[in-house]
C-alpha cells in the first residue's frame, strides 16, 4: 500500500465518520404529537437536574400537536439552569434536528431529540460522547487492517 494512503485514509474515514450522527439525525420526524419531561431549575441543586431514578413521578410531563423534546442548560442571573420541555414551548427559533449544539452566543447547550419522554437525565448527554467513540474505534480498526 502507498505511504501516503496510512495517513489519509484513516483521516477520510474520520471526516466521514463525523457526518453520520448529522445524517441519522436530520431522519427524525418533528411533525407527530410527542410528549416530553418538563421542568426548570438551577443546574445541580434542583430536581429538574438530578430527578433520579423516579423521574416519572418528580417531573412533570407536556403534550405538545408536534415538535421535539429539548433539554436546554443556559446562564440566567449568573446562574446555570435547566430547562426540558418541548421545542413548541420555548420562545426561540430553533431549527428541528435530533442533536445537541451549543448556543450562537456559547452561554448555553441544547439538545433536542424526536422521540416522547427522551429529554430524560442522561439520555441526551450520552448520544455525542458514544458517536464520537464508535468514531474512534473505527479509526483504531482500521489503522490495524491497512
Amino acid at each position: 500500500m502507498h505511504a501516503a494512503w496510512g495517513v489519509q485514509l484513516p483521516v477520510l474515514l474520520l471526516l466521514l465518520g463525523s457526518l453520520i450522527p448529522l445524517a441519522t439525525g436530520d431522519e427524525a420526524d418533528f411533525s407527530d404529537h410527542i410528549t416530553c419531561y418538563e421542568c426548570e431549575g438551577q443546574l445541580g441543586n434542583s430536581t429538574c437536574s438530578t430527578p433520579g431514578v423516579d423521574i416519572d413521578k418528580v417531573l412533570n410531563q407536556v403534550s405538545c400537536v408536534r415538535g421535539g423534546c429539548l433539554k436546554w442548560a443556559y446562564y440566567k442571573n449568573s446562574q446555570l439552569q435547566l430547562v426540558r420541555t418541548c421545542s413548541l414551548r420555548v420562545n426561540m427559533s430553533i431549527y428541528l434536528h435530533s442533536a445537541c449544539r451549543q448556543e450562537r452566543r456559547g452561554n448555553g447547550f441544547i439538545c433536542i431529540c424526536p422521540n416522547d419522554l427522551c429529554n430524560s437525565a442522561g439520555m441526551i448527554t450520552a448520544l455525542p460522547a458514544a458517536a464520537l467513540a464508535a468514531q474512534l474505534l473505527l479509526l483504531l480498526l482500521l489503522e490495524k487492517l491497512f
